[in-house]
This record gives structure tokens, C-alpha cells and sequence, in this order.
């Protein structure tokens, strides 16, 4: 994305009248000044503005921008507020055994500000492990997305505790779909099915992963529902262990 102002700088503002990106300083001043505990920086492309904007729970919406003068404006939202602009779900995976023939996996996605969207299953196929249910978890969040919001208006905010989904989606994916879903190492990405169906499914709409701790007691809203999210994961594999699934 360029800005259209000649200098191709972008300001992304976290705290302020106006959330977002802005191509024009005086539209990010205008925002900021005399704002409580205002918050913005300048950047030189637009993907580190979006990252910091997400290093403070804002995502900007790619698809929502707005031609304000002669610059470009890319709202944001942020993630933890009910909002008919921004989708927030939650996702767990959960195995025993992990590793094994025997392994019993299941998954949960939760949607705290819409809960009849919400979906737990046992994990059914022929290679179960707890990788590929943290995955199926955050495939159902960009489904379920999908049918909420079939023109991909509003941002997704994926929750997860898992770093290996959290690192993928934020850092290696991109990489390793240009360079054939091959690792540097010359090694084949594991659970390349699903990781690929993340990356198609997640295109056209601003989506952001964002890392949780698990287990930590705390009742912080993130905290309180990644906490439901592992239950019910738990929850559906110790059932399907037990045949009562």
C-alpha cells in the first residue's frame, strides 16, 4: 500500500479521536492534539504502522478506507470492544497422548460477543495432534468469519495461547508460501494443509493474531475467556476419550 501525499509516510494513531492510519499529518494532528494520553507514530510503510497498531490491541480494517481530502485513512478498532466493526474470537486446542497412535484431540472456538457462533468438536481424521487442533480452531474463526461477514468487512482478532500458531501466522507463513511451503532449512512445513487454508482464508481481511498466556488465574477479560476456550477444548477430548462424545 502507498500513501498518496509525495513522501509516503504513514501515521498510525493507537489512542485518539480517530483510530487508525493516516497518509496526512495534519489528519493524524488533528486527531491527536489535545487528546487525553494521546498516542501516534510516524512509519515508512504501512505494514510496520499496522504492526504497532497491534503491539497496542488495534487492528486497522485493509478494507475500510476512506478518501478524507486528498489522503487515505484506514480505520482501526480495538480488538476487545463489542463493535460491528471487529469479529474476536477465541481458540484452544487440546490432545492426549499427544504424539501417539492413540492421541484424542479436540478443539474449541469461542466468540464472546456472540456466543451462538461459537463451535467445539473432537478432532476426526487419520494424524491427531494438538498442533492440528489449535489450527482447526483458528480455521473455524476465519469460517465462521466468513459467514458472518461474507464481504469481509470487519477485522477478525484471532486469541490464542498457542505460540506455534501465533508465530506462524504473525512471522513465517508469508515466507513460506513464496518460497513453496518449503522452511530455510530446505525441510517441508509441517501441517502445510491447514497453515495453507489459514493464509487463503485470511486474505482480503485484516486479521490479527494476538498471543495470550495460559493458565494464569487472572481475571482480565482476554485472560477469563482463553480460559473458557481450553475448557471446553479439554473438556470435548477427555469426553471423546471416555465415549461419551
Amino acid at each position: 500500500m502507498s500513501s498518496d501525499d509525495g513522501d509516503d509516510c504513514y501515521y498510525a494513531v493507537e489512542s485518539g479521536r480517530s483510530l487508525g492510519i493516516f497518509t496526512n499529518l495534519d489528519d493524524a494532528l488533528e486527531s491527536t492534539l489535545g487528546y487525553s494520553n494521546a498516542r501516534w507514530k510516524k512509519f515508512w510503510n504501512f505494514e510496520d504502522a499496522e504492526e504497532f497498531l497491534r503491539g497496542w490491541g488495534v487492528i486497522a480494517n485493509r478494507m475500510g478506507q476512506d478518501y478524507m481530502g486528498g489522503s487515505w485513512f484506514w480505520k482501526a478498532y480495538e480488538a476487545m470492544n463489542p463493535s460491528d466493526d471487529v469479529i474476536v474470537a477465541f481458540c484452544d486446542g487440546s490432545a492426549l497422548r499427544n504424539g501417539r497412535q492413540d492421541c484424542t484431540a479436540a478443539y474449541a472456538c469461542l466468540f464472546p460477543h456472540d456466543e451462538g457462533w461459537n463451535e467445539v468438536r473432537v478432532l476426526n481424521e487419520e494424524h491427531v495432534t494438538s498442533n492440528r487442533a489449535e489450527y482447526r480452531a483458528a480455521l473455524v474463526a476465519l469460517k465462521q468469519a466468513d459467514r458472518m461477514d461474507p464481504n469481509k468487512q470487519k477485522a477478525l482478532v484471532v486469541f490464542t495461547d498457542s505460540e506455534l500458531l501465533h508465530n506462524t501466522m504473525k512471522m513465517w507463513a508469508s515466507t513460506w508460501s513464496r518460497n513453496g511451503w518449503v522452511k530455510s532449512n530446505g525441510s517441508p512445513v509441517k501441517n502445510r494443509d491447514l497453515v495453507q487454508q489459514l493464509v487463503n482464508l485470511g486474505r482480503n481481511r485484516g486479521v490479527m493474531y494476538r498471543h495470550v498466556k495460559a493458565h494464569t488465574g487472572r481475571s482480565e477479560w482476554e485472560y477469563e475467556w482463553n480460559d473458557r476456550a481450553d475448557g471446553q477444548a479439554r473438556g470435548a477430548a477427555r469426553d471423546a476419550d471416555n465415549g461419551v462424545w
